[in-house]
């Protein structure tokens, strides 16, 4: 693949800049816009008045019909090259099918694959009586992605999922279930599940206070030692603002406990 020729000027419009030059080549366009790609035609003889447009045909491929675009010839250093010669409403090529294209610029550009997509509005995948997803891939190739596919309700109402306030950047991780289907545990108010651990209790107390924000004096609290250094048990949980108490059967020393409140 090579330039196979090069047109500079017309009749009647020599001094005339811009100049304007023709390039036929079986190039591709990301070949031509390699730094010093005219480096060997202008050795060769070639002259690109500057300021110079390049209307210049490329390939995608060497059987493949010819593009034709416009492009800035540019001399920096010993390099003459052709950048974009862009304009509003251009699109940067080549696209891929079946990509969503973006503004790439505030003058109406268009490309696609961007690093960000955002939309101001509402993002909808699929409509009513056509079924839609949004899959979302890690870094990793062949390692499969997150999907969130909905399924037809007993009437026509929407499930929404949506955070609570939280006061911390926060990443939640779906456990690995073991089997090819299982169901996220529901509930009718907010639970909170944790598991902390808990030092020895000064002299030898049985009581033992765990701090939560999450706690209020109205939430029920189920609790557990997962371990402790003395084999004690849950006598009663005293749930209060902020934090609840655990009375064991004596000291449980060095210990973890899980618990899991509702409120």
């Amino acid at each position: 693949m090579s330039i196979l020729s090069i047109t500079t000027g017309q009749t009647g419009t020599a001094g005339v800049l811009p100049g304007q030059v023709r390039i036929l080549t079986t190039d591709t366009e990301a070949a031509i816009l390699t730094a010093g790609y005219l480096n060997n035609a202008v050795q060769n003889g070639a002259s690109f008045p500057l300021p110079c447009l390049a209307e210049v045909s490329t390939k995608a491929t060497s059987t493949s019909d010819y593009q034709v675009g416009w492009y800035q010839v540019v001399h920096s250093g010993s390099n003459w090259s052709l950048t974009p010669a862009g304009s509003p409403g251009d699109v940067s090529l080549p696209t891929i099918a079946n990509h969503i294209a973006v503004f790439s610029n505030t003058t109406g550009s268009l490309q696609d694959d961007a690093t960000t997509a955002i939309n101001g509005g509402n993002l909808q995948a699929g409509l009513s009586g056509t079924a839609g997803t949004v899959a979302s891939f890690p870094a990793t190739a062949s390692r499969g992605s997150l999907v969130v596919a909905a399924a037809a309700n007993t009437g026509n109402t929407n499930v929404t999922i949506s955070n609570a306030a939280h006061g911390q950047a926060t990443t939640y991780s779906i456990g690995d279930i073991g089997a090819s289907t299982g169901g996220l545990v529901c509930a009718t108010s907010n639970v909170r599940m944790k598991s902390v651990a808990a030092a020895a209790n000064a002299g030898g107390s049985a009581t033992t206070t765990i701090t939560d924000a999450f706690c209020t004096s109205g939430s029920a609290v189920v609790a557990n030692w997962n371990s402790s250094a003395n084999p004690v048990s849950i006598q009663k949980v005293t749930a209060g603002n902020g934090s609840f108490v655990v009375l064991s059967s004596g000291d449980p020393g060095a210990s973890a406990l899980n618990y899991i409140i509702t409120k």
